[in-house]
């Protein structure tokens, strides 16, 4: 008798198709999948590639997995063990990074007093004193935050009317910029400062007609108060630290470019690492006050738990444009005198950043005016010996006036310039009338620096300015205040398009810190640090940009803030 085919056909069959199920989940098979640790869904994605609509992203070991659609995503990645997370229908960008904040000064800022947005030295004063009345008799009182070119009139001001209010407290303000400060007459007989003081080089006394100070102090000068105020207990550092990685999650940052630290702050960083309290990525950048033994003993640090670099030093080559401190190569339009202050000869630079060169380091410098930028860029090029040496990443941060001319030596000698865009519309009420108007083309102008292909690294300089994004990028593609004036913008031939402004603060952030092939772009294999907005920026109504909001900052696939406020 014959026997039938079909049980053996359909036992084969059966293998067949159980083979394919289990090849599908073989690596190298074109089904293969696996269940990832994470699934970030329900909003559209941000790629190199263009818009993903309805998109999830799919998350193993901190890192992306997959992106793409939706369905595909959650077919092929979710699992038992899979957490699955909904973005509200938000848009999801690549983790926004600050290419200058200043964070334990974020987190002091945090719990002192508040003066940015005093519009009057009496206001100022008035708030000074109201923190005075509960502070007991002795004990400093700090803030920051004060522009006098904000105030209906426009002038420094000097100590009598907070001396008089507040007579029996030492008190300290440091300028919007935090490089100059006012301290009353309680301050300045403790720390020794009166007529017969002199100057310390790269810094001022202000003093009136009369002689005395008037309280105010520009650049290297605050050490003269600094150095006498009762430093912060370990307690209340690790406080103000932890109070600004909050805030900077809160704003949408994923990672924080931090100047000018000394060795002491920086292991602070690293006990907050070790205690796992800290999540937020940092590059710390060593100050050197213009010494280059500060390198003697230390090697670079590259990803220091996963979390923390430190292979860059800073030098301060100058001071601000508000407060005349800026190192100008003609002297200020409204005060003919004064070419503000110079830090460092270019010899002085030239030995810190050859000694830089040789043990690894990056260096950068903080440049105001464009005498400063200059100086810099010739002891740069001097240690290159002429040659272009992009593969450093040597910056210059703010890069805020510079000549046509030595624009094309960052170019030569391939130097980043790291840009902060509020600045532009938090000065033009006044920076015109210190450079004047045939200096104007070379102010922040960050579409010249773009137009030669340079990566400009995108900042806020917080607490100076605000440490949200959004404000950076609106200003970079408007140069209007953020009430929408003046209307065709302060400077409108600077402006940059969306994708411009939104890679300053994206993967051009993460070219600065050498990390562009971990962070900056939404691609599988790169870290998941992602910032999820309420809206796409990318083509709302400008306006819309401010009025954006946080709906997720995602940190190595964790999130570290969710905006409860909306569901």
């Amino acid at each position: 008798m014959r026997r039938s085919i079909f049980p053996g056909f359909f036992l084969a069959a059966g293998l067949t198709f159980l083979a394919w199920v289990a090849g599908c989940r073989t690596p190298g098979h074109p089904g293969f999948s696996r269940a990832a640790d994470a699934i970030y869904h329900h909003a559209d994605l941000r790629t190199p590639k263009g818009l993903v609509k309805d998109g999830a992203i799919a998350v193993e070991g901190g890192k992306i997995l997959a992106l793409g659609p939706e369905k595909e995503i959650l077919a092929r990645f979710k699992g038992k063990g899979t957490k699955v997370v909904d973005l509200k229908g938000g848009v999801a960008f690549p983790g926004m990074m600050d290419s200058l904040g200043n964070l334990l000064q974020l987190g002091t800022s945090l719990r002192q007093v508040d003066l940015l947005d005093t519009r009057s030295w009496e206001e100022v004063v008035e708030r000074v004193a109201s923190r005075a009345r509960r502070t007991p008799k002795g004990q400093w009182i700090l803030g920051m935050g004060w522009d006098q070119n904000l105030w209906k009139v426009p002038a420094m001001p000097t100590h009598e009317e907070l001396s008089k209010a507040v007579p029996d407290n030492p008190v300290w303000l440091l300028r919007v910029d935090a490089l100059c400060g006012i301290a009353n007459q309680k301050a300045m007989e403790i720390c020794g400062i009166n007529r017969n003081t002199k100057d310390p080089k790269g810094g001022r006394i202000v003093r009136g007609r009369n002689g005395e100070p008037t309280g105010v102090l520009l650049r290297t000068a605050l050490d003269l108060v600094l150095s006498r105020i009762p430093p912060p207990s370990p307690a209340e550092i690790k406080a103000s630290y932890l109070l600004a990685q909050d805030a900077c999650f809160h704003a949408g940052l994923t990672g924080v470019f931090v100047p000018g630290l000394e060795w002491e702050e920086i292991d602070y960083l690293r006990q907050l690492v070790d205690s796992g309290e800290w999540h937020l990525p940092v590059s710390a950048s060593v100050r050197s006050d213009g010494d280059p033994d500060v390198m003697d003993g230390h090697e670079p640090v590259f990803d220091y738990g996963g979390l923390l670099d430190i292979r860059c030093v800073t030098l301060y080559m100058d001071g601000a444009l508000g407060s005349r401190g800026a190192a100008l190569l003609e002297p200020y339009e409204d005060d003919p005198l004064n070419m503000g202050i110079l830090s460092y000869s270019k010899e002085e630079v030239a030995e810190v950043a050859r000694k830089a060169f040789q043990k690894g380091f990056q260096v950068s410098a903080h440049c105001i005016g464009d005498r400063a930028a200059r100086v810099t860029l010739d002891a740069y090029e001097e240690v290159f010996g002429g040659k272009p040496h992009p593969e450093l990443r040597w910056r210059i941060e703010h890069s805020q006036i510079v000549t046509s001319r030595d624009r094309l030596r960052y170019k030569k000698l391939g130097i980043i310039p790291s840009m902060q865009p509020t600045h532009c519309p938090s000065d033009m009420g006044w920076a015109l009338k210190r450079i004047g108007e045939r200096r104007k083309d070379e102010a922040y102008n960050w579409r010249a620096f773009a137009d030669l292909g340079l990566k400009i690294a995108g900042g806020s300089d917080f607490p100076v300015e605000s440490y949200d994004p959004l404000k950076g990028i609106y200003a970079a593609v408007t140069t209007k205040k953020e009430d929408g004036t003046p209307p065709g913008g302060y400077l409108p031939s600077v402006r940059l398009t969306r994708k411009e402004a939104v890679e300053l603060f994206t993967i051009n952030s993460a070219y600065a810190v050498f990390s562009e092939k971990t962070r900056g772009t939404l691609e599988p294999g790169k870290r998941a640090h992602i910032t999820v907005y309420d809206r796409d920026i990318m083509t709302v109504p400008e306006r819309q940009i401010l009025e954006s909001q946080v709906l997720f900052t995602i940190v190595d696939g964790k999130v570290v803030y969710a905006n409860t406020e909306i569901r």
